[in-house]
C-alpha cells in the first residue's frame, strides 16, 4: 500500500509542477523532467544513506527518499537544468535521513516524519533554488548564486526565515488553543495500550461487566514471551474473537519490508 501511494503521489506531482506553466510547452517539460529526476535521485540517495547507516535499505525508505525528493524539487522545478535537478534530489535525500534520524534525540513527536522530510526538504529544496536557478530554463526568473546572482540566493533565505517563523507561531497558537479547550494527546497509557481498546468493549454474556478488547500490543508482547503481561496464559490461548487480526498483519508486512 505505501508503495501504491508513493506511485500515486509521484505521479500526481508531474500536474503539480509541470501543470504549474499552465501550457504544454517547454516550461512545462523542464519541470517535468526536473520533477522526475529529482525523486528518482532521491530515492537512490535514501536508500544508499540508510544502507550506510543502517547495513540495509527499506523499502519505507525508499518511499520516503521519493517524497523527499518531490518536496525538494518544487520550489526550482521550473528554474533548474536537469543535472542541477539531479543533484538537488541526491542531497535531498541524504539530508532529509539525516533530520529523521535525528528526532530520537532531539525528542519532538512527529509520526509521520513532516519535519524530517516536508519541512526540511522544502527548506533544502528553497535554498538550493537560490543557488541553482538559471534564466536557460526559464526566463522569465532569475540567475542563482551559482550563475552570479547572489540577491536571489539572499532573496530565497529571507523567504524561508519569514515562513519557518509564521508556521512555529501559528502552530504553536493553534496546539496551545486545542491544548486548554479539549486536550491535545491522550494519556500515556492509552498511547501504550491503543485508544480503540479503551473506547471498545467486547459482549460479555456472563452478565460480568464488559472488559476491554485485547490489544495488539499485548499480544505482540505474549508471542515474545511464555507469559502475557498480566502473568496469565500467552497467546495461544486467547479466543479468536479477541485476537486482532488487521493490526497483526499489518505488523507482519511491515516486518516483511524492514
Amino acid at each position: 500500500m505505501t508503495v501504491i501511494g508513493t506511485a500515486i503521489l509521484w505521479f500526481g506531482w508531474f500536474g503539480f509542477n509541470a501543470g504549474s506553466a499552465l501550457a504544454a510547452g517547454e516550461l512545462s517539460t523542464s519541470a517535468f523532467v526536473a520533477t522526475h529526476l529529482a525523486a528518482a535521485s532521491a530515492t537512490l540517495s535514501w536508500m544508499f544513506t540508510e544502507w550506510i547507516h543502517r547495513r540495509k535499505p527499506t523499502v519505507l525508505g525508499a518511499a520516503s527518499g521519493c517524497v523527499a525528493g518531490l518536496v525538494a524539487i518544487t520550489p526550482g522545478s521550473g528554474f533548474v537544468t536537469p543535472l542541477s535537478a539531479m543533484l538537488i534530489g541526491l542531497a535531498a535525500g541524504a539530508v532529509c535521513y539525516g533530520a529523521v534520524m535525528m528526532k530520537g534525540r532531539l525528542g519532538y513527536d512527529d509520526a509521520l516524519d513532516v519535519v524530517g522530510v516536508h519541512c526540511v526538504g522544502g527548506t533544502f529544496g528553497a535554498l538550493a533554488t537560490g543557488l541553482l536557478a538559471t534564466t536557460v530554463v526559464n526566463a522569465g526568473g532569475a540567475n542563482g548564486l551559482f550563475y552570479g546572482n547572489a540577491k536571489l540566493f539572499a532573496i530565497q533565505a529571507l523567504a524561508v526565515a519569514v515562513v519557518l517563523v509564521y508556521s512555529f507561531v501559528v502552530t504553536y497558537g493553534l496546539l496551545k488553543a486545542i491544548d486548554k479547550l479539549m486536550g491535545l494527546r491522550v494519556s500515556r497509557e492509552d498511547e501504550m495500550m491503543g485508544w480503540t481498546s479503551r473506547s471498545t468493549a467486547r459482549p460479555d454474556t456472563t452478565g460480568s461487566p464488559a472488559a476491554p478488547r485485547t490489544d495488539a500490543c499485548r499480544i505482540l508482547q505474549g508471542v515474545m514471551g511464555p507469559t502475557s503481561p498480566a502473568g496469565g496464559e500467552g497467546v495461544a490461548s486467547a479466543a479468536p474473537s479477541d485476537f486482532p487480526v488487521p493490526a497483526v498483519a499489518i505488523y507482519v508486512n511491515l516486518l516483511t519490508l524492514l
